[in-house]
């Protein structure tokens, strides 16, 4: 029973953590959290990389920055500049200006919510996939809201979300930023061709020196 209370909570909290970037006060008994946030810094300092290589002239501002250097962007104070996600405390040491930072967003969304709403009912049409106007009453229970959920995946049009290739070719469609995919087939497609063009894509990796990518399979 606790080791399946642990997995609730873990369940429970990484959508959290994840959202707000905040260091876990829980002792999940696990080290997924801090890999987590192991892996955000290590995306982060290739970002800020891959654009100082780019624009050298941000090298400058690492002198000029009126407010501070970086160790004290890390310091944990109680400004913007040295309270953050990346600061001692996780953001925690300056609770007064997170405060200050939610009451606009809070009150933007009070005063703008059935703006929203009215418009995504009267302005924003929907394909049938995603349209549950004739089933949703409003006092849906959990168990409820799951049964729409698996009508959703199984409707016709679903494939366009769920078969990566095909969503790829929408989003190209869109004109929707998405990651480089070098190579993609479904399995029907593997020995009529693909397999072979697979072969050569990887050994183009090697004589580019290529050595970050993924390779995902999907359903």
């Amino acid at each position: 029973m606790a080791a399946l209370s642990t997995q609730l909570l873990i369940l429970l909290a990484v959508p959290s953590a994840v959202a707000v970037r905040t260091v876990s006060k829980v002792d999940l008994g696990s080290s997924y959290l801090a890999a987590l946030e192991e892996g955000e810094l290590r995306s982060s300092e290739r970002t800020f990389a891959r654009f100082a290589a780019a624009f050298p002239e941000m090298h400058s501002a690492e002198n000029s920055c009126p407010y501070g250097d970086v160790a004290e962007s890390k310091r944990g104070g109680t400004t913007s500049y040295s309270c953050n996600w990346k600061a001692a405390g996780a953001g925690s040491t300056c609770p007064e200006l997170q405060q200050a930072r939610l009451k606009p967003g809070r009150s933007f969304i009070a005063s703008s919510y059935k703006g929203f709403t009215d418009s995504a009912v009267n302005d924003f049409p929907l394909k049938p996939l995603f349209d549950k106007t004739g089933k949703v009453r409003g006092d849906e229970t959990y168990e409820r809201l799951v049964q729409l959920h698996i009508e959703g995946l199984l409707h016709e049009d679903v494939k366009f979300l769920e078969d990566k290739l095909l969503l790829k070719e929408m989003a190209q469609k869109l004109g929707v930023p998405a990651t480089t995919s070098f190579f993609g087939a479904h399995k029907k497609d593997w020995e009529s061709g693909k397999k072979a063009v697979f072969i050569e894509t990887m050994k183009g990796f090697c004589k580019a020196g290529v050595d970050n990518f993924m390779i995902k399979a999907t359903h």
